[in-house]
């Protein structure tokens, strides 16, 4: 009994050397190394944890992010469905929509020369282009490859000739010029409410601009932010040029004032002095903004003024009924004779 003890031990000894070496030759599943991706500007575009799922960060034209979305590497791949317009004219620069999927941070490129691609701030699914094609660059199909830190996929364009837009020549006609009858004007000239019209415009063109448009994918947020606040600075110029005008028509008001006998001359000396406040502060501010900072802190109260010591006069007392209706029945009877 003891030998056969002896003789087994050495049997074991051997069969668990050798499911050790198995076990040591099997594969052990790898740990994906965690790892992000970041923009020009720091913001995170992609990450990918320990077990190798991608999270793909979406953000607006303000840095706020407004979507993750999780899942494969394989499944977060960039994607291209829609292109418009399709083709590229060559010697002019073309804004083109790619639409697809997983789109954020992606950039575009093109192997053939004479192709230059602008800034642009993809969306996850979709990324406004600037693409200048060159006069030299052939004709013809145009791969254009769409690369994200994820993956990448290819994109077709068109190089075609440029086009002539037959129908705009033909609708485009002479400047149509009117005289304006003398008298008294119906209505407000068409000029008039120009200045006032842009500068409500160059406002709205803020909100448009972070806004987060489709065709805002275009630009980066820098840029956008840039654009935003230069029209903002251009409605405030817009602002000071329509000061100017009504400055004038508070000045004349108020020398009509002066001329009647239905309002207390007062007054109209107030508004006239409110007006010309108006006018010397526009000009002051447009030419010399530092001058003009200064001196509109004094100016300003004498056009409020003006145009409050008015309308509180109309509000309260009116206008003198009895002289009103003497000097239009004087004005009927000079017309008359």
């Amino acid at each position: 009994m003891p030998s056969s003890r002896c003789a087994i031990r050495p049997a074991g000894s051997a069969v668990s050397i050798t499911l050790l070496a198995l076990l040591s030759l099997s594969p052990v599943p790898a740990v994906a190394q965690p790892s992000e991706y970041y923009d020009e500007v720091g913001r995170l575009l992609y990450s990918i944890d320990a077990q190798g799922v991608v999270s793909m960060f979406e953000t607006d034209a303000l840095d706020n992010t407004v979507s993750v979305t999780r899942g494969t590497r394989e499944a977060l791949k960039p994607r291209i469905t829609e292109i418009s317009p399709s083709s590229l004219q060559t010697g002019k620069l073309t804004v083109v929509m790619f639409k697809g999927a997983n789109l954020v941070g992606a950039k575009f490129s093109s192997k053939v020369p004479g192709i230059k691609f602008g800034g642009s701030a993809p969306r996850a699914v979709s990324a406004g282009v600037p693409i200048e094609v060159d006069q030299a660059v052939p004709l013809g199909p145009l791969t254009v490859e769409v690369t994200t830190p994820i993956g990448k996929t290819d994109a077709t364009l068109t190089v075609v000739e440029p086009q002539i837009d037959l129908a705009a020549l033909a609708r485009k006609k002479e400047p149509e010029y009117r005289e304006l009858p003398p008298g008294k004007p119906e209505s407000c000239p068409e000029g008039m409410v120009a200045i006032g019209s842009s500068t409500t415009v160059t406002n709205l063109a803020a909100l448009v601009l972070l806004g987060g448009g489709e065709y805002s994918s275009a630009f980066t947020t820098s840029q956008l932010q840039a654009m935003a606040l230069m029209s903002l600075r251009l409605s405030f110029q817009g602002f000071l040029i329509s000061m100017v005008f009504f400055g004038f028509q508070c000045f004349l008001v108020g020398c009509l004032i002066v001329r009647s006998t239905f309002l207390p001359r007062i007054l109209g000396v107030l508004l006239a002095i409110g007006g010309s406040s108006y006018v010397i502060s526009s000009f002051a501010t447009f030419l010399a903004p530092a001058f003009g900072a200064r001196l509109s802190p004094f100016i300003v109260p004498l056009a409020l003024l003006g145009e409050g010591s008015l309308t509180l006069w109309l509000l309260v007392m009116g206008v003198n009924d009895q002289r009103w209706k003497e000097q239009a029945s004087a004005a009927g009877a000079s017309i008359r004779t």
